[in-house]
């Protein structure tokens, strides 16, 4: 096997340096962030295609990266169609979600729960979700890949966990969102050039895409399971529908999606930018899955994992990786950079997108008007350091404590769906009230939690597709060991593990064999199908007409049937009303007869009385959106 090299280390270290200018250019130029509206949305005037990129990466760590390619080498190629998944979700994002988020111009996204369920409560409790599950998986995206590399790299595991964690932070905290927008587009490039020169090489090395392809289908790799049915580990079903339903919750409401989107200039800026994701998912997955197949196409007939050579399936890619492109200096290194570019931009967004909850959800209803705007912004500031120091702590620990890695993915797989069904619940259902959403998503966190707790601990699907070590060789095991004999080889292949079946699981436990990409899914509906009926039995079927202009525009036409005709009628005819409401409505209860006599007051002095300047036109609204905007800002 091959080994890295000083390039390689180099480029490596190159990667978090170019990084890390990045960051000290946006937060010294210009006068560097003086604001928080600079410092948390860029000022709104950010560019397109880098924020597209940053949309993409933002949810494509060093986890999916080694997770894919090995499940793949494992499993076969049912995981690929997580990305028509994505495509799916895209397009749905932007129809549902992108115009009642980009009218609201909200800075938090979990403030739209306060406006809608009328409950500072709902609205808290959705931020410290966001919060605890962003904090741990920014700890697992630094942790896994390091896990991963150690062995094959020379680099310890602390090594790699400070130094992505020290950079992202340093240049997160130093340039705000248009630091980590410009970074993401950066780490996007190194990781297709990483990817593609790995593929170019390890079809090289096989023989021929021909041959990676006929070694797939023979070996089983290249298959697509069509199974219906829900508690299979994975078909091309369960995939699709699992990952639209959940990436359509994460690009519609989660924080780090919103506020990229609500950071450009327009809604069709906003748009654009999510449906330019659409071609970067369709490169990568593809890429990153295809990998996978030539990693087997490589080993098909000497597996390292059976030969204990790797200690787990998520060190196949590096393991692989150095091992085919040692030949050529500095490839390795291109590598790790690759890998890590992905770990860099999740854990610079989660960075920002919890800086901006803290601030939005927590300290600024009490210190708005007791501290300045630049001083709130060094706030923000410190809040993303100690934040980022925080995720370096648990990263480290979960090496020393075994079990907090399958406690943080089954804390992010329970209040995932849950998050999100709150959400949805409230721009889709005209009755939902504060008791429907709390008891919709206690229920949703209880089931789901139970059955993905249960599913880490039996882990019911353990069975992978054959592997072989009939082909292993000296000279392919262990290059210029020429004391290594046959009767070693032997005895190395007869330690191999016997292959391990499926669980067999009756009664009521046999709900832990439910597919995990379906527990999204589940969480979002059991949101609805709680929420609903505690919502109408509580709001004895009333509707709040006021809060129309807070659900999905395009329910009127939908469900026109079934809404009561004063809510269409709110929905259709005010919609000038509830335009005027959500631009210049008050962030916070507690400021609303201050702002609204200060809004009067504008509308009056730029002769937009009307009734009391109370309802003025839209088009004159529209002639004076900066300095309304001015005021709120």
């Amino acid at each position: 096997m091959g080994h890295f090299m000083l390039i390689d280390y180099v480029i490596f270290l190159a990667t978090l340096a170019v990084s890390v200018l990045i960051g000290v250019y946006f937060g010294f130029a210009k006068g560097g962030q003086q604001s928080t509206k600079e410092f948390l949305l860029g000022d709104r005037r950010m560019p397109v295609i880098p924020t597209a990129l940053s949309l993409m990466v933002s949810f494509q760590s060093g986890i999916l990266i080694l997770g894919f390619s090995s499940e793949m080498y494992m499993k076969g190629t049912n995981i690929i169609f997580h990305a028509v998944g994505v495509v799916i979700a895209l397009p749905l994002a932007a129809w549902i979600y992108q115009p009642i988020f980009y009218k609201l111009q909200l800075t938090s996204a979990y403030e739209y729960l306060e406006l809608r369920y009328n409950s500072v409560l709902v609205r808290k409790i959705g931020s410290l979700l966001f919060m605890l599950t962003t904090l741990l998986y920014m700890s697992i995206a630094m942790y896994a890949p390091a896990i991963a590399l150690c062995a094959v790299s020379g680099l310890s595991v602390e090594f790699l966990v400070v130094a992505t964690g020290l950079a992202c932070t340093f240049y997160t905290a130093l340039g705000g969102l248009k630091a980590v927008v410009w970074t993401d587009a950066f780490q996007a490039v190194v990781m297709y050039v990483g990817f593609l020169l790995i593929i170019i090489e390890g079809i090289r090395k096989v023989g021929g895409i021909d041959k990676v392809w006929s070694i797939g289908v023979d070996g089983g790799r290249i298959r697509a399971d069509l199974d219906p049915n829900p508690f299979v580990y994975m078909s091309v079903w369960t995939v699709m529908l699992g990952t639209a339903f959940g990436w359509v919750s994460i690009y519609g409401t989660n924080q780090t999606a919103v506020q990229r989107y609500t950071s450009l200039s327009s809604l069709r800026k906003a748009r654009l930018s999510l449906l330019l994701v659409i071609p970067g998912v369709l490169l990568m997955i593809p890429m990153v899955c295809f990998t996978g197949v030539l990693m087997y196409a490589y080993y098909a007939h000497c597996d390292p994992l059976d030969l204990k050579l790797i200690s787990n399936r998520d060190q196949l890619l590096p393991y692989f990786t150095v091992e085919v492109l040692s030949s050529i200096h500095g490839l390795p290194g291109i590598f790790l950079a690759s890998l890590y570019s992905g770990t860099l931009s999740t854990v610079s967004s989660g960075l920002n997108s919890i800086a901006a909850v803290v601030w939005e959800d927590f300290l600024k209803p009490k210190f708005e008007h007791r501290i300045s705007d630049q001083r709130a912004t060094q706030i923000t500031k410190l809040t993303a350091f100690l934040f980022g120091m925080l995720a370096i702590f648990l990263a480290l620990l979960a090496q020393h404590l075994g079990g907090v890695l399958q406690a943080a993915m089954t804390v992010i797989n329970v209040f995932g769906g849950p998050l999100s069904g709150m959400f949805l619940f409230g721009m889709l259902f005209p009755w939902a009230n504060k008791q429907g959403a709390l008891a919709g998503v206690a229920v949703s966190v209880g089931v789901v939690g139970w059955i993905c707790t249960g599913a880490q601990i039996i882990k019911p699907y353990q069975q992978s597709l054959p592997r072989s070590t009939a082909g292993c060789t000296n000279s392919s095991l262990f290059p210029g060991a020429d004391t290594f004999n046959e009767t070693m080889l032997a005895g190395l292949l007869n330690s191999t593990a016997l292959p391990l079946e499926d669980v067999q699981l009756n009664g009521i436990s046999y709900v832990y064999k439910l597919s995990y990409k379906l527990y999204g899914v589940v969480g979002i509906l059991l949101v609805f199908l709680v929420g609903a009926p505690v919502s109408l039995i509580t709001s004895r079927l009333q509707i709040d007409t006021t809060l129309s202009d807070l659900m999905w525009p395009q329910l009127t036409t939908i469900c026109c049937c079934l809404l009561p005709r004063q809510f269409k009628q709110s929905m259709e005819s005010n919609h000038v009303k509830s335009r005027v409401k959500v631009i210049v409505s008050p962030r916070k209860k507690q400021l609303n007869r201050d702002r609204g006599e200060r809004i009067r007051s504008l509308l009056c002095e730029q002769g937009l009385k009307e009734s009391g300047c109370e309802q003025p036109m839209l088009y004159k609204l529209e002639a004076h959106r900066k300095s309304l905007e001015s005021i709120l800002a």
